[in-house]
């Protein structure tokens, strides 16, 4: 998922490849105000020791443009190749009145350069030393992405 963090950044392009996963909402019945620290759960099997999982909360406007709220990157390391393994994901904080009838996305990739450091995925060689010989490409799979909304009430 390339590209920086920018508030309130379009994630409309970015969100249209095939390397993002997206899962959107309903559109909502009435105004939500989220505020605090989104978390999200991740459940990935990879065929890599190493390798990054970032998430990004968006609000999708009725236009079908997706504004980000909060991204947040966690590196994992030490993986079984083809086991499961569970993480989990601190968004930054937000506070934010969503509107009735916009939707909310949850954004999941495995990169978001530059504004985090490539992952060369071989667990080998440090992030900043790595040559594009030390690099491979990683097969993630994600089973399970939950998120935890920070969400007012009354």
């Amino acid at each position: 998922m390339p590209g920086g963090v920018e508030p309130l950044s379009d994630e409309s392009a970015t969100e249209d490849r095939r390397d993002v996963l997206c899962y959107t909402s309903d559109p909502l019945a009435r105004d939500v105000v989220i505020t605090g620290q989104a978390v999200v759960d991740v459940t990935t099997v990879a065929d890599a020791a190493t390798h990054d999982v970032v998430a990004s909360l968006t609000v999708v406007e009725p236009s079908g443009r997706s504004l980000r709220l909060a991204t947040g990157a966690r590196r994992r390391r030490d993986l079984v190749p083809g086991e499961a393994a569970g993480t989990t994901v601190e968004l930054g904080p937000i506070s934010w009145r969503v509107p009735a009838g916009h939707r909310l996305r949850l954004d999941v990739s495995a990169s978001r350069f530059p504004a985090y450091d490539r992952n060369p995925q071989n667990g080998a060689v440090r992030p900043h030393e790595a040559g594009r010989a030390d690099c491979r490409v990683a097969l993630i799979e994600v089973h399970v992405a939950r998120l935890h909304l920070p969400v007012e009430t009354g």
